[in-house]
């Protein structure tokens, strides 16, 4: 394997409109750390280095400083809109993100005053010395994560392909193929996610409580789900008269009014759970129809038709290995095994559910002569001739896209994913049917006024639910946007710093701000960082948020 090194740099705060630039960046490779304060220098130093340079999130910020050096008709890798791996002379360059996907402040303990690096205060020579310091050890830290991870698991690009590739290994078999994406076809819509959902929105006044899953999705991967590619359509007469592990394990298109249960997707695409008394066709798994008739909320229902699977998995071998990992982990407050194991035990379910069709190879390429659907036939060096689309301009030259070639396409299960999601669905909704005062819910959470009885009971095996916070009060503003005020009781004994539990995704609000957002006003958001595209570069959105109490179904 290459040698592995690190990169970061440190760039000026930019303000509204500003342009970010680095001015310094560090390397390090387990040896040697150097500096620069010249982009261009760091890179004719690495261009000659046969090593693979990783950059925490550089696909979303690093990166997109070092493009214009990228050669024309130089294929990069782009996951999620992300910049994943390119190659500039003899060095290869990732983003570290795709296998630790979260801050790396959850590990290291350094911090600086950012307002040091301003332009005309980072030249003091005490700033100076401060900046370098904390440079040189972001990079000695991300070189350790990322050597630990790749020294545990081995080197791969993203999370989901090492748990997939960990779980063959511990399982000892081989993954389920879906031969031309048939069954992804067939059962596609019967995979959805979490369930978020605001019960209540504007400022709750008043005490109550939020309880977690402890690891919802491995919790419910200690069960069975299908894994065989080969399925029967079955009638609503035999689907009544299976065993019980075979109706679980079912999808199954049925006719109900759910009365809150069951998953549903509008015109838009959108997720609901509609409670409103119309009778609708859903597509779900037997967990999620099973759990609505236990409740009571589904009463008459029609089954369409029903399909099972000829052979049933549980994953109780990997979340085992990976749940006691890290409970031993958390007893010597290893943060990076912590995190390693958690990331293990989340990372899988997805894989069997991909879609190689949104998939694609990117080139950077001179600019070209498209047509007017903005495409272009090109001759490869192996004679074959592909047509790439135009997708961005990186300064004076082009980004162009294709699907990505046929004989590198794997599908897996989609219905091993869309059973393993729906009983978590399921399990929330038993829980949510024990408590009083919903106020929000959110895949493994709930808030709410009463939390009652809720199936597994407390406690921190999985599947079990944990306090996560005791509040006098707070607002939601809609969907991952809320702001839930602590008992001063329940941080003290806690240990808590903060005063509210937040979420503004998609922005960075203030709980002030939520607040004013649940009580009706438009709150302007003007991010303190701008957002790095591959096919706009740098640039700024200004967003108006209001809260969001739209109509049920669209």
């Amino acid at each position: 394997m290459r040698p592995i090194a690190v990169i970061d740099a440190e760039t000026n705060p930019a303000k509204f409109n500003d342009t970010m630039t680095p001015f310094i960046w560090g390397y390090y490779n387990g040896e040697t750390y150097k500096q620069f304060y010249d982009t261009e220098k760091l890179l004719i130093f690495l261009y000659e280095r046969e090593e693979i340079v990783y950059a925490h999130n550089g696909g979303k910020f690093d990166f997109h400083f070092l493009w214009h050096y990228i050669e024309v008709d130089s294929d990069v890798m782009v996951i999620n809109g992300r910049i994943s791996k390119f190659q500039i002379g003899l060095c290869e360059f990732r983003d570290s993100m795709n296998i630790l996907p979260t801050p790396l402040s959850a590990f290291q303990k350094e911090t600086i005053d950012y307002g040091i690096m301003a332009e005309d205060k980072r030249d003091i020579p005490e700033n100076k010395k401060l900046i370098e310091a904390y440079l040189e050890s972001d990079c000695i830290n991300l070189y350790q994560y990322v050597t630990a991870f790749i020294k545990r698991f081995g080197l791969n690009m993203t999370v989901a392909a090492t748990a997939f590739k960990q779980w063959q290994r511990i399982a000892k078999r081989k993954p389920p193929i879906d031969e031309d994406g048939v069954l992804y076809q067939s059962f596609k819509h019967f995979y959805y996610g979490g369930r978020c959902q605001a019960f209540e929105h504007g400022i709750i006044e008043g005490g109550f409580s939020i309880a977690d899953i402890n690891s919802a999705y491995p919790f419910a991967m200690l069960h069975m789900h299908p894994i065989g590619t080969r399925n029967a359509k079955v009638s609503a007469s035999e689907w009544e008269v299976l065993p019980l592990e075979t109706k679980q394990t079912s999808l199954i298109k049925v006719q109900c009014s759910s009365r809150g249960c069951l998953p549903f997707r509008d015109i838009k695409n959108t997720l609901h759970f509609p409670s409103d008394g119309i009778t609708r066709e859903f597509n779900v798994t037997g967990w999620e129809l099973l759990a609505g008739i236990k409740t009571g909320h589904i009463k008459d229902y029609k089954i369409i038709e029903a399909h099972t699977f000829d052979k049933l998995i549980d994953f109780k071998d990997y979340m085992h290995l990976f749940y006691n990992e890290r409970l031993d982990a958390k007893k010597v407050g290893d943060n990076l095994a912590d995190t390693f194991c958690k990331l293990m035990m989340n990372g899988l379910y997805g894989r069997f559910a991909i879609n190689p069709d949104e998939f694609k190879d990117y080139r950077i390429t001179r600019p070209l002569n498209y047509d007017e659907r903005g495409q272009v036939a090109v001759e490869e060096s192996d004679g074959t001739v592909n047509v790439w689309s135009f997708t961005g301009t990186l300064f004076n030259k082009h980004i162009v896209s294709k699907p990505i070639d046929d004989e590198t396409k794997k599908f897996y299960n989609v219905a091993t994913a869309a059973s393993i999601t729906g009983f978590v669905r399921a399990f929330m909704w038993e829980a949510l049917c024990s408590c009083e005062g919903l106020l929000y819910c959110d895949t493994d959470s709930i808030a709410a006024r009463n939390i009652g009885s809720l199936p597994m009971g407390l406690g921190k095996d999985l599947g079990q639910w944990d306090i996560e916070g005791i509040f006098k009060g707070g607002a939601i503003g809609g969907k991952k946007l809320y702001a839930f005020e602590y008992t001063k009781e329940f941080r003290r004994d806690n240990k808590i710093k903060g005063t509210h539990k937040t979420a503004s995704k998609g922005v960075k609000f203030t709980a002030k701000e939520i607040v004013k957002v649940a009580q009706g006003e438009t709150v302007r958001y003007e991010p303190e960082f701008p957002t790095f595209s591959i096919a706009k570069g740098q640039y700024h959105t200004v967003r108006e948020i209001r809260m969001t109490n739209k109509p049920l179904i669209e």
